[in-house]
């Protein structure tokens, strides 16, 4: 990626990061009250990078075939322009 998408995908990542960083602890602090134990709050930490980790494995097998599908399609119309030429 470069230029406006580039710095689009940063910014969004850093939204989200931003948005964790105030809205874990808040959360974890609230059922830390709610519950009177750290348990809970831990908990839903644990849920909370688990759900991350299978939504980045799932991102990954979707992109990957896709990724692979254009390189090859690009090398195709190369070697037909090559042969055409």
């Amino acid at each position: 990626m470069t230029g406006f998408s580039a710095a689009a995908g940063m910014a969004l990542i850093n939204s989200i990061g931003s948005l964790g960083g105030f809205l874990g602890p808040y959360a974890f602090g609230a059922i830390n009250k709610r519950t009177g134990s750290f348990r809970g709050g831990l908990v839903f930490a644990g849920v909370s990078l688990f759900i991350s980790a299978m939504l980045i494995l799932a991102l990954r097998k979707r992109v990957a075939p896709d990724a692979e599908a254009v390189a090859m399609a690009q090398v195709s119309q190369v070697a037909t322009a090559d042969i055409d030429s």
